[in-house]
């Protein structure tokens, strides 16, 4: 998988010279009255490109019902085979995105300020699982592209029901 945001999509948009005025843009993105006036605009559009492709990507996985938010059939194999011996597809899927997608801080603060479900994943979260959380929100805006594209639909059980997911990505 390609990165999000590569340190030359970075530079080419202009937008954060240094990994230090990542955490400032974030901060101004969330006190800003729209994205692309904290001067994220750019990236927003890259965003959703990438979104957009990985959920195209996953589309089959979506239709055969394969992919999907955690539910009720997930927490029953977890408690029958063991945390250990059970991974739900949508933690599987997290995980890839950590390692392809989301592979440095710079790259995670930018999905941070970009997702528009960053603020049901951080929380407060410490600065050493912000990989973790960035890879999250690109989960969770791959399950609002394939919902609202009527990729699956989610069933009974199932968390990030409805109104938990955020979406659309801003433009």
């Amino acid at each position: 998988m390609s990165a999000i945001l590569s340190r030359r999509s970075v530079l080419q948009t202009g937008a954060l010279v240094a990994a230090g005025a990542l955490l400032p843009a974030a901060r101004a993105a969330a006190e800003a009255p729209t994205l692309k006036a904290a001067g994220l605009g750019p990236f927003l559009a890259v965003y959703r490109r990438e979104v957009e492709a990985l959920a195209e990507k996953l589309r089959p996985r979506f239709e055969a019902g394969e992919l999907h938010a955690y539910n009720d059939a997930d927490g029953e194999a977890e408690e029958r085979l063991g945390l250990m011996g059970y991974d739900p597809p949508i933690c599987a899927l997290e995980r890839e995105i950590e390692e392809g997608m989301v592979r440095d801080f710079p790259t995670a603060y930018l999905v941070l300020a970009c997702s528009p479900n960053e603020d049901s994943v951080d929380g407060g979260i410490p600065m050493s699982e912000a990989r973790y959380a960035a890879a999250q929100c690109v989960a969770r805006d791959v399950l609002y592209l394939a919902r609202s594209r009527g990729w699956y639909v989610e069933t009974p059980g199932e968390e990030l029901a409805g109104s938990e997911l955020h979406g659309p990505i801003p433009v």
